[in-house]
């Protein structure tokens, strides 16, 4: 089954709501990309709200020819929901 990133919305302090086509959904902070020189510009406010999902790869893109791998966010996303949903909190681990 392919699943594959159907909404995507930029929020404050660099979070990202993503929505998939099975209905998993929710905020992903992506601060920790911003150490990365790669996405770098992604600290640019208004580049950062340009967020788009590429018509053929359906990545996460932004028109500065940043992207990021839709499966990274929809594992790091199923994770973030699991722990919540197990009232785990993993900062204290």
């Amino acid at each position: 089954m392919i699943v594959d990133p159907i909404k995507v919305i930029p929020k404050p302090n660099k979070v990202l709501y993503v929505e998939y086509s099975n209905g998993v959904s929710g905020d992903i902070d992506l601060n920790f990309l911003l150490k990365n020189f790669i996405y770098e510009d992604l600290k640019n406010d208004d580049i950062f709200v340009n967020v788009f999902i590429d018509d053929t790869s359906k990545d996460i893109c932004w028109n500065n020819n940043v992207s990021i791998c839709k499966d990274m966010l929809y594992n790091q996303l199923k994770l973030i929901n699991l722990t919540k949903s197990l009232k785990l909190d993993i900062t204290k681990i």
